[in-house]
């Protein structure tokens, strides 16, 4: 091959492993999707003001399945709410502190930031600041004392725990009570450089797992796989810094990056990272400036050449530097920094065939910083991103490793990340765009998929009510509008998601309507509407609590159609909670179908439809047509269909309580009468769908007085018991206990009352309510026998 086809051909290889353009662009936009959630139950969170998804998962550099390299890592930053930067117009010569705040503040405004900080720029080291304390609501002795001010330290561990300890003595952060509890962090991170790590299995990552599995028959695919991710705490730092507007002002050979983006990336947010620079005597105290946003902005801006040789030269870095020295001072991040540089200085096209002149010309830039011990921060000119641990030594082996693909760059083939698409390929061009085209429909499937995993996740783990105040309907109103407002400005539809949202704006304006003694039917019509748009949102959860809308306006037959057709989907709501595994089956069928199609037509013609749903992503649109194949059609439209089996239990919060049935008002305000614990802190309840279907259809009959249809209905719940998991049993006694005593069968609700509190003999149980009620009401016919007796002379003895 002479240097053209050469260029080509690689470009081409690069394309197959996961590097092309779409695909970037396919995993960006769900990473977006996940950052976007993550951040929309954050809005009324005290402790995070945001979290950023930071590094190669961000930028959508995760590679495809035909990738054979070391995989991304996973990263975010943690914005904290509670630190506040004073703007540089802000000036504070004394320090507050909490008996100060005292005398000017409320207890809940103090709480709202805890600690206010001024940033005093490091002048040795650019890009580097100290955080001085000028107002705080902890105990100064937490902070660093240095020259006679208090500095905040970039390990925030005792800080954390400082702060959770105030916040938790003075009431602000309370244990949510059964059944909808929810974890607080109250166990601190250790360090790990600015990072700390922690291990989970967060959705999305074991899709993406599955789909880098193909082809390995070596390995069992796992359905929850381990993985790191690095957590790093940051401080929102306002405005642009001064000292990168020499970004702005510099000359440009290439024209790159466009005015209009560097207008974007200027009103783009910054953050200060919790890292010291190593040569510095204060870096326990030092922050990092970070341009985290503005770096992904430019990565969006790549031409697929420039991701191409981002992608080359994190192979060549892990591959075969690490290889040699596991400590090297070369990063990824180094990397990235090096593109950047050279996409400005470079005034050729970035087209196919400059390939391997323009990775040869970053290698030689990266070969010159090295030599020099310098490599001036992108945005920060005069900050060097090489420190004193950087030996002479390390720096001749670098330049050695270096001048190896400097002199020849085509020896990156032999390298780990190609093996899997070259033991498949050889030189075969065709092979290539086919193993191209099936890797993007791999990753627009795993996106999707993904997406509707996170889906899953978000409406059965309560995150939608993360924003949510107890027992304050319009209050509650007013904030789920907002999110609405957030997800209209996402760069895709959020068509599933926007229907959950509005699906609890209209349950909560039926409450505000009621609340007000029916005297606005504004709000009514206005739920009406919106409950009516979002009927279909699962196959269980969403439709039953519209359902019991229609009850509670007496559209009692509505009602029961709604029941009825729960019911008769009994199989989906049984195995609801195995939906995960449900994604990963239909995952696996088609990731078979999609690595044995061979028809290069059928693929070309998946890669038009896929760039036209990636531009309105989450839509969930069916893909019809007759000129598409029947693999098409199963392939585009199943996130649609997989959309379509979701089913949710049901979930009702004390704001919307005035529309329950009496027996659910209970069992919402148990909590708070026996306890010390105020009703207010109650959140609500969460109920076996199939269950509160036959209750539910139960309360339409009694309504109708139709007993026989009651009876039935009972004869089936007696049965549920054994159907549903354990954690039901005590709501399905009590409500089991409600349904006969409505029906006068006081022996049977006994009964079901004894069997209740055997599982949970605690007063957090609502049948501690109906026995004491019992009590109760039995206790002055008690009394009123004992009297009579008395005045007979026949006083009864008691024990």
């Amino acid at each position: 091959m002479n240097e053209e086809e050469k260029n080509t051909f690689m470009m081409e290889t690069m394309r197959a492993i996961g590097f092309s353009k779409t695909e970037v662009n396919v995993q960006r936009l769900k990473w977006n999707y996940l950052c976007f959630t993550d951040n929309l139950f954050q809005i009324y969170d005290e402790d995070l003001l945001e979290t950023v998804h930071t590094g190669s998962a961000a930028d959508g550099m995760t590679g495809g399945p035909y990738f054979s390299g070391e995989p991304s890592d996973f990263d975010s930053m943690l914005v904290l709410k509670r630190v506040q930067l004073l703007s540089d117009d802000e000036s504070v010569n004394v320090l507050y502190t909490r008996e100060d705040m005292k005398t000017d503040f409320s207890e809940d405004d103090i709480m709202k930031f805890q600690i206010r900080v001024q940033a005093e720029a490091d002048r040795e080291f650019p890009g580097y600041y100290k955080l001085k304390v000028v107002q705080t609501y902890v105990d100064p002795e937490v902070f660093i004392n240095k020259d006679g001010h208090y500095y905040l330290q970039n390990y925030l561990g005792r800080l954390e725990k400082t702060i959770y300890d105030i916040a938790n003595r003075s009431g602000l952060i309370q244990e949510d009570n059964y059944p909808l509890k929810r974890s607080f962090k109250t166990s601190l991170r250790s360090p790990h450089g600015p990072a700390s790590t922690s291990k989970g299995s967060e959705t999305g990552q074991s899709l993406q797992h599955i789909r880098q599995m193909v082809g390995r028959k070596d390995k069992q695919i796992e359905k929850y796989i381990e993985f790191e991710m690095d957590n790093v705490d940051a401080i929102l730092y306002r405005g642009w810094p001064e000292e990168a507007n020499c970004w702005i002002s510099r000359v440009r050979p290439s024209g790159w990056p466009n005015r209009r983006t560097m207008e974007k990336i200027r009103s783009s947010p910054c953050y200060l990272a919790p890292a010291g620079h190593f040569d510095s005597h204060d870096r326990e105290i030092q922050w990092r400036l970070s341009f985290n946003h503005a770096e992904q902005i430019l990565v969006e801006e790549f031409s697929e050449v420039q991701i191409a040789t981002y992608a080359l030269l994190k192979i060549i870095l892990k591959d075969y530097i690490k290889t040699k020295d596991k400590d090297t001072v070369l990063s990824s991040y180094i990397m990235k920094t090096i593109v950047y540089w050279c996409s400005e200085k470079y005034e050729d096209e970035f087209k196919d065939t400059n390939f391997f002149p323009f990775t040869v010309f970053c290698l030689k830039m990266l070969r010159k910083c090295i030599t020099n011990r310098h490599l001036p921060n992108y945005f920060i000119e005069n900050r060097n991103m090489l420190n004193s641990k950087f030996t002479s030594e390390a720096a001749t082996s670098l330049i050695k490793d270096l001048d190896i693909f400097i002199n020849d760059i085509t020896e990156v083939v032999v390298l780990l990340s190609f093996q899997k698409i070259f033991t498949r390929s050889s030189e075969d061009r065709s092979v290539l765009q086919m193993a191209k085209c099936q890797s993007i429909a791999l990753g627009w499937l795993e996106a999707r998929l993904g997406i509707l995993e996170r889906l899953f996740f978000i409406g059965n783990n309560n995150s939608l009510w993360q924003n949510y105040v107890p027992y304050r309907p319009k209050e509650n109103l007013n904030r789920f509008t907002l999110l609405l407002k957030y997800v209209e400005k996402f760069p895709g539809n959020l068509w599933l998601f926007k229907r959950l949202i509005k699906h609890c704006m209209g349950m909560l304006s039926y409450s505000v309507y009621l609340r007000g003694s029916r005297a606005c039917p504004g709000y009514l019509q206005m739920a009406k509407e919106l409950l009516e748009q979002t009927e279909e949102v699962d196959g269980s959860g969403f439709p039953l609590k519209t359902a019991t809308f229609y009850y509670a306006e007496g559209e009692i037959d509505h009602a029961v159609e709604i029941c009825d057709r729960v019911l008769n989907r009994g199989a989906q709501v049984k195995h609801r909670g195995r939906y995960v595994d449900y994604l990963y089956e239909i995952m696996k069928i088609l990731i078979n179908q999609i690595i044995k199609t061979d028809d290069q037509e059928v693929l070309d013609r998946l890669m038009v439809d896929i760039e036209k749903d990636i531009s309105g992503f989450e839509d969930f649109t069916i893909f019809y047509s007759r000129n598409k194949s029947e693999f098409e059609m199963s392939l585009l439209n199943a996130p649609s269909i997989v959309c379509g089996e979701m089913c949710f239990d049901v979930i009702f919060m004390a704001a919307e309580i005035e529309m329950l049935p009496l027996p659910l008002q209970f069992e919402i305000v148990s909590n708070g009468i026996f306890t010390s614990l105020p009703i207010e802190q109650t959140l609500g309840l969460r109920i076996h769908p199939t269950l509160y279907a036959l209750f539910l259809k139960f309360m339409c009959c009694y309504k109708q007085r139709d007993q026989s249809s009651c009876r039935k209905i009972i004869s089936t719940m007696t049965v549920l018991q054994l159907q549903i998991e354990e954690y039901y049993h005590v709501l399905f006694h009590n409500l089991m206990a409600s349904c006969f005593a409505i029906l006068a069968e006081k022996e049977a609700a006994a009964f079901h009352i004894m069997e209740s509190l055997k599982i949970d003999p605690t007063n957090n149980n609502v049948s501690f309510w109906y026995l004491s009620a019992a009590i109760k009401n039995f206790m002055p016919l008690f009394h009123q026998f004992n009297q009579d007796a008395v005045n007979k002379g026949h006083r009864c003895k008691t024990t």
